[in-house]
This record gives structure tokens, sequence and C-alpha cells, in this order.
């Protein structure tokens, strides 16, 4: 090996060629992990939409049984900004059977009638929700806690033993078409508005 007088210096003062440098130091390996803690949960009821159909009330015997379509997700009321992980939040402990994701499907077995009246009914659809409450905590393999422990409250739909999510629909009153505030009709208002039946 050639070396010029300098190098044959540094090599002499160092121990390494000039061209090698000093020898660097090997850092840590740093590994982030995120830790969900649930302190309580709930059964809660959700927040109630309107039926996509209406009857009316003219004849009396206008049946709500048709399938109502619905669709309802999981909601973040508290700790929206922690880019929170549904599927980590069960799996530390949520009990029961709860969805992730939006549930949209339709009512089943809902059979009523519309009481006789110059009004409009339609189905007021509720789902039972999970209020899970907790604390997110970031970790760093080489320091310790990073971050919070930070709040959170999330809803989470309920679902029953055959899989699909538990509703409560009731016959309501269509509040946005005639004859709402008439004697005699159903006390529940809907929700929402209803579209009307097609003629």
């Amino acid at each position: 090996m050639h070396y010029t007088i300098s190098s044959i210096l540094i090599l002499a003062v160092t121990g390494f060629p000039a061209t090698m440098g000093a020898p660097r130091p090997q850092l840590p390996i740093c590994d982030s992990s995120i830790e969900y803690q649930i302190t309580s949960q709930e059964d809660v009821p959700g927040s109630a939409m309107t039926g996509d159909y209406s009857v009316s009330g003219a004849s009396g015997s206008g049946q709500l049984t048709a399938q109502t379509t619905y669709s309802f997700g999981t909601t973040v009321e508290v700790g929206a900004d922690l880019s929170l992980d549904f599927g980590d939040i069960v799996s530390a402990g949520v009990t029961g059977s709860v969805s992730i994701t939006t549930e949209t499907g339709s009512t089943q077995g809902v059979s009523d009638t519309c009481p006789k009246g110059a009004w409009y009914c339609a189905l007021s659809i509720t789902p039972t929700m999970v209020k899970v409450s907790g604390t997110r905590t970031e970790y760093n393999s080489c320091a310790g806690p990073d971050g919070g422990p930070d709040p959170y409250t999330i809803l989470l739909p309920k679902l029953g033993a055959d899989g699909n999510p538990i509703i409560n629909a009731e016959v309501c009153t269509c509040k946005n078409l005639v004859g709402w505030a008439d004697p005699g009709h159903i006390g529940l208002l809907c929700p929402g508005d209803c579209a009307l039946p097609p003629s």
C-alpha cells in the first residue's frame, strides 16, 4: 500500500489510514409503539336516522313492512386528532362483538301501520353503539413514553349474534310533510326529513 507523507503522519498518530477516517460510533436502534388502554365501556343509543321511504296515513292501512336501508359507522367523540387505530383499540380489550367499519343494511322484521290521518309516517332507526373510553400513549424504546397519555372516546356499532348491527326501528311522523301537527298522529317525530312515497 502506498501512502503520502501526510498520510503516514496521520496513520502514526491515529492508527488509521487517512482514507479510512475515524470509526463511527454505533447508534442504538429505537422503535416506536403505541399502547391503548380502555377505562370504560357501555352500550348507548346512536344517532337516530329516518328511513328512506314513507307511507300516507290517509287510508289508515299504510304498512311499513318494506325493508328500509340504513348506514352508520364508528364515531370519534374525543381524540379526533390522534389518528386512532380502531382495530388496536378493540384488541386492547373491548368486550362483545363490534364493527370498526361503516355498516350498511336494511331493517328486518318490522311491520307496523301508519295511523289514519292527513299525515305521513316513516321509520326512525336507532343503532346500538358501544361507547369506549381510554388513553393512547406513544412509546420510544430508547426514551420511554414519547407522548400522552391522551384521552379518547369512540362509538362502535354493536353487532348481534347473527353478525348484523343491533338497531331499534319505530314508526314516526314525518315532520316535513303535511299534517304532522294534527291531533292523533304518532307522537314520535322522525329525526330527519322524509321522502314522499311514490305516486
